[in-house]
C-alpha cells in the first residue's frame, strides 16, 4: 500500500508532487526488467512511505506496538512508528536520503561498490578484511554481516567464502551503504534534512509510551534525539547494530526479560525473519516469542496482512476485528463474515490427532464392500492382497441353490 496525495513537507528543495507519485506508481507497475524501482531515489522514499502507510493501517486496528526497533533505513518508519517524527518528516528523510545515494551512485561510477551479505559474525569476518577497503555495514546476527565496498573487492572476497563454503551472496545495490563511501554526502544530507517538527501527539489510542531501541548505538534512546537532523546523517554512515538492537529490545527491562513477545515486521518483503530468529535465539527459550511479516513477496499483500492481523488475535493481543473485517470488505466485495467462528483463539495449522495404521486403513478404506470378496483386510499388503467377507444368504440369496461337486453349500 502507498499513501496517496501529495508530500506536504515544509521545504523548498523538496520536489515532490502529486505528477512524481504517479509516476512513481507507473514504476511499480511496470515489468521488473524495465522499472527503476530499485534505484535509491524512488526505492527509499517509497518503501518508507509503504512502511508509514502499513503502520497507519495496523494502527486503525488498535495494534500498536510496545517498543520499536529499525535496520538502516527502517529505522525511519520505526521512529514514525514510536511518536517521534511526524509522517510528512519522515518522508523527507527518506526522500533526501534517495537524493544522496543518488549522487553518491553518479560519483562512484568509475569505481562501483556495492553490498554483500555473509555468513560469519563480526569477528570471524574480520581477518577476511585485512588489506581491503571493505568494512563491515551491518551486523544482522551472531551469524550474518553485511559487508560494503568496491564491486572488486566484493567479489575477490565472495570467492574466497565460497571456495570456504561460507555463505556470501551480492546485495542488489549500487552503493556502499554504511561505509566511507557515505560520508562524502553527509554534510550536504544533513543540510537538506533540516529542521525536523515534534508531532502533536493527539492519537487517543496511543495509552502509553512506545520506547525506541537504535540500530546505531544498538541501545534505546528517546524521541528528542531522533529530531536530530545528526542522528539521520550516522544512520546513514555508521554500522547497523541490528543484532544489539533486537536484543535490548527484548531485555531492555525486568518486564522484558520475563514478557513473551511477538515481533511484527513492517516492510516489502519478510527480509529480517532469519536475523531476527538467530538474534533472539541466543536469549529466549522459543516458546517464548513468535515472529509475522505483514508482507510477503511470495504472497498477496491484502491475504498477508490480514494473516498477520490474524496471528497477533490468536496470540492474545487487543485487535480490533471489526476494523479488521470492515478494511477486508472494502478491498473485497466477494467478502463474507464467518458468524460461526469459535469465540476462542483457534489454529488448526495442525491436527493432534494419533491413529494406527490398521484404524486409519479402515477408516479411510478406498473401496466398498465387494458381494463376493467382502473388505480389504485392514492389514493390507498389495504384496499379498487378501479380503475378509462373512456370507449370509439374507444378503446373496443365491448362494442357497449354490453346489459344489454336487454337494449343496451349507451356509445358513
Amino acid at each position: 500500500m502507498v499513501a496517496h496525495g501529495p508530500f506536504t513537507v515544509r521545504h523548498s528543495q523538496l520536489p515532490i508532487n502529486d505528477l512524481q507519485l504517479t509516476r512513481i506508481i507507473e514504476e511499480l507497475e511496470k515489468p521488473d526488467i524495465l522499472t527503476n524501482v530499485h534505484a535509491p531515489g524512488i526505492s527509499q522514499p517509497l518503501c518508507t512511505a509503504i512502511q508509514v502507510a502499513l503502520l497507519d493501517l495496523l494502527r486503525s486496528w488498535d495494534i500498536i506496538p510496545a517498543s520499536v526497533c529499525g535496520h538502516s533505513s527502517g529505522e525511519i518508519a520505526a521512529a514514525y512508528s514510536a511518536g517521534a517524527l511526524k509522517r510528512e518528516s519522515a518522508w523527507k528523510i527518506a526522500y533526501f536520503r534517495g537524493v544522496i545515494a543518488e549522487k553518491l551512485v553518479a560519483k562512484t561510477t568509475c569505481s562501483p561498490t556495492t553490498m554483500m551479505s555473509v555468513g560469519l559474525n563480526e569477528q570471524e569476518v574480520l581477518p577476511y578484511l585485512a588489506g581491503t577497503d571493505v568494512s563491515v555495514a551491518c551486523i544482522n546476527s551472531p551469524s550474518n554481516v553485511t559487508l560494503s565496498g568496491e564491486q572488486t573487492a566484493i567479489q575477490q572476497l565472495k570467492d574466497t567464502f565460497e571456495k570456504k563454503e561460507i555463505f556470501a551472496k551480492t546485495l542488489a545495490v549500487k552503493i556502499a551503504y554504511h561505509s566511507k563511501v557515505m560520508a562524502v554526502g553527509a554534510a550536504e544530507y544533513q543540510d537538506l534534512i533540516g529542521y525536523i517538527e515534534t508531532p502533536a501527539h493527539s492519537d487517543p489510542k496511543m495509552d502509553h509510551t512506545i520506547a525506541f531501541y537504535s540500530s546505531v548505538s544498538g541501545k534505546k534512546i528517546d524521541s528528542q534525539a531522533l529530531r536530530n537532523p545528526e542522528y539521520w546523517v550516522q544512520n546513514l554512515v555508521s554500522p547497523v547494530r541490528f543484532n544489539q538492537a533486537v536484543v535490548s529490545l527484548v531485555s531492555g527491562s525486568e518486564r522484558g526479560k520475563q514478557s513473551n513477545h511477538f515481533l511484527v515486521e513492517i516492510g516489502p518483503q519478510a527480509a529480517l525473519r532469519r536475523p531476527i530468529k538467530d538474534s533472539l535465539d541466543t536469549v529466549l527459550e522459543k516458546q517464548r516469542w513468535r515472529y509475522v511479516s505483514v508482507l510477503n513477496r511470495s504472497s498477496n499483500g491484502a491475504r498477508s496482512i490480514l494473516e498477520a492481523a490474524g496471528q497477533l488475535w490468536s496470540c492474545g493481543v487487543g485487535v480490533d476485528l471489526g476494523a479488521v473485517n470492515q478494511a477486508s470488505l472494502r478491498s473485497n466485495r466477494a467478502s463474507q463474515v464467518l458468524p460461526d467462528l469459535p469465540s476462542y483463539p483457534f489454529s488448526r495449522a495442525q491436527e493432534y490427532w494419533d491413529e494406527s495404521r490398521l484404524s486409519r486403513n479402515y477408516a479411510f478404506r478406498p473401496h466398498r464392500r465387494h458381494a463376493l470378496l467382502g473388505l480389504r483386510e485392514k492389514d493390507w499388503n498389495s504384496y499379498e492382497p487378501s479380503w475378509k467377507h462373512v456370507i449370509r444368504i439374507s444378503e446373496n440369496p443365491w448362494i442357497a441353490d449354490h453346489a459344489v461337486s454336487s454337494l449343496k453349500s451349507c451356509i445358513s
